[in-house]
């Protein structure tokens, strides 16, 4: 199975157990969990550091 690379954004591989994530484009290797918790800290960034370009914020 695939997944993303966090480290580079290419291409990672799942073994069949779901137990560990590898890419052998940069060397990035987890565990399932690890790669979980390390995917939702970048989702969780990239949704803190969406802001709407939206005028009605900023009445004073």
């Amino acid at each position: 199975m695939d997944a993303k690379c966090p480290k580079c954004s290419n291409i990672a591989f799942m073994d069949d157990q779901l137990a560990i994530i590898k890419c052998t484009h940069c060397g990035f290797k987890s565990t399932y969990d690890e790669y979980i918790g390390i995917m939702k800290e970048i989702a969780a960034t990239l949704s803190y550091d969406y802001i709407p370009n939206n005028t009605s914020y900023n009445k004073d």
